[in-house]
């Protein structure tokens, strides 16, 4: 069979997608080890028996909805490719804005310093390191496999030398970072924010395909925050910024968290949506 009419073929079962040809072709593309260029340009092209057999159980793995970025393995974020493995959230265009604000945040400064709770892939620390060549990080997970995705990321993307992982719980890992450190002019977090009971509620496809443990934080989604508002002030540099992500309706709960932290609120950031997605304090 030639690469023309696999495609066609798959366009019929790919009904849900919004834009079948072309997810088709990155799905037959990524099975036989070729740009999805290559296949435009030379549709002719056979497909060898083994690739075929690869390129149907990924074609049956999206039709039944899972997204495409898990089938191949990465997702752009930021312009930048990221590899996600099975221990990471899959980043979304919403979280875009942590790096806007972020960078917002730390300008002017020469050397910040980035910490970055709940750090999965490392998109969001990584893209705000390749923004500022100055700038210096620290991700982290309570996840193995998160860390080691996020130090893969970081080794392709060419950032490894200013970026450090580290496996650990919330900020409890840096219980001793007072000796001779300053604090971090930047702490970044887009944490589990999805409630077991009540709160933010995940789409079908990412409560089915990212880890449980990126999405849910207690029974109201707040249980992450509480613990990241009573944390992060030990860990701040003299005027640092936080830039915290929020699920839908939970600025009001989060800013109130924090408040009883000795936070003041400074901005409330929307998504492409529209929807508040996005919060920085300041300590008072």
């Amino acid at each position: 069979m030639i690469a023309d009419t696999w495609i066609r073929a798959a366009v019929s079962r790919l009904k849900d997608v919004e834009r079948p040809r072309a997810e088709a072709r990155l799905l037959l593309a990524h099975a036989m080890h070729v740009s999805s260029e290559h296949l435009f340009s030379h549709p002719e092209t056979e497909i060898p028996g083994e690739f075929a057999i690869i390129a149907e159980d990924f074609l049956r793995r999206r039709a039944n909805g899972e997204p495409l970025s898990r089938i191949l393995g990465y997702r752009e974020f930021w312009s930048l490719v990221f590899a996600i493995g099975q221990e990471v959230l899959d980043p979304r265009p919403d979280t875009e804005i942590l790096v806007e604000a972020g960078l917002d945040a730390i300008t002017g400064l020469q050397t910040p310093y980035i910490l970055d709770l709940g750090t999965g892939s490392g998109c969001i620390l990584l893209a705000l390191l390749s923004e500022r060549s100055g700038a210096f990080g620290v991700g982290l997970d309570r996840s193995k496999g998160a860390c080691k995705n996020a130090l893969l990321n970081s080794q392709r993307l060419g950032l490894s030398d200013r970026v450090q992982f580290v496996c650990g719980d919330w900020a409890e890992a840096f219980s001793n970072i007072r000796n001779g450190f300053p604090g971090f002019d930047l702490v970044v977090s887009n944490p589990p924010y999805v409630g077991t009971v009540s709160g933010p509620r995940p789409d079908k496809a990412t409560e089915q395909f990212d880890p449980p443990a990126a999405l849910y934080a207690g029974p109201d989604g707040l249980d992450a925050y509480g613990k990241l508002a009573a944390q992060i002030p030990a860990l701040l540099a003299p005027g640092g910024v936080v830039v915290i992500e929020i699920g839908e309706g939970q600025s009001t709960a989060v800013s109130k968290l924090f408040s009883q932290a000795g936070f003041i609120r400074q901005r409330e950031l929307n998504d492409i949506g529209n929807r508040v997605r996005c919060l920085t304090f300041k300590l008072a």
